[in-house]
């Protein structure tokens, strides 16, 4: 299992750091960690560390970006009666994520969330499986539960395309209150803010292997874009 040299390596990269600096992933035995400066990179090298390119700089993202007010009467989530997690979307996860392809495209242009982020989250939350019910209830591709749907203006959670920019709206609140902090927005999704301000930053072990599987993802995807 890897250590939490990926989580502090990461803990002070930001939305825009991310999109407008080379990151670099170096190997130290069987740990991964990131770096994106080249004092840094050179450090690693000298030190015996194989270092390759993950992400290649490209245009910055703004810091913050616009949330649009609350939707003041949005309807409840229609009542299906799934009371675990019932699957009705088929396929490879490859082929269900190609499906919502459009609807992240659409979330990340609004929200200046980056794509493979928002891909990252939803893997990690449902492998892209629209259908979804947890054990707490969070329902659909991005997990959200009830409450929290309505808030961000999602009348059906079960709709692939709101449940998106409900997601992703969700992010882009979380990333303009941390700053864009990558580590301190996924502990929020995951616990709730409220738990990462009594901590003061991850605060369950859950938590942190959340973090990590999502930001694994993240930097698979964005190797893979680029």
């Amino acid at each position: 299992m890897r250590t939490l040299t990926l989580i502090v390596a990461l803990g002070g990269l930001t939305f825009s750091q991310v999109a407008h600096a080379d990151i670099y992933g170096c190997l130290n035995g069987d740990k991964m960690s990131y770096v994106n400066t080249e004092k840094e990179l050179a450090k690693r090298r000298a030190a015996g560390e194989s270092c390759r390119l993950i992400q290649r700089e490209s245009r910055p993202l703004p810091d913050k970006a616009s949330v649009p007010s609350p939707v003041r009467r949005a309807r409840p989530p229609r009542k299906t009666g799934r009371k675990s997690s019932v699957v009705t979307d088929r396929g490879t996860v490859k082929e269900r994520a190609a499906r919502y392809a459009s609807f992240i495209a659409k979330a990340s242009a609004k929200y200046d969330i980056p794509e493979p982020f928002i891909r990252a989250v939803i893997r990690t939350e449902s492998a892209f499986r629209f259908d979804v019910v947890s054990s707490k209830g969070a329902q659909g591709l991005m997990q959200l539960m009830p409450g929290t749907a309505r808030q961000m203006g999602v009348n059906d959670s079960f709709d692939p395309l709101q449940n998106i920019m409900g997601g992703t709206r969700l992010l882009r609140v979380l990333a303009n209150k941390y700053d864009g902090d990558m580590v301190k927005v996924l502990s929020a999704y995951h616990a709730g803010a409220g738990n990462v301000a009594k901590k003061g930053g991850i605060p369950f072990g859950a938590t942190e292997g959340y973090v990590r599987a999502v930001l694994d993802h993240y930097y698979r995807y964005k190797s893979t874009d680029s």
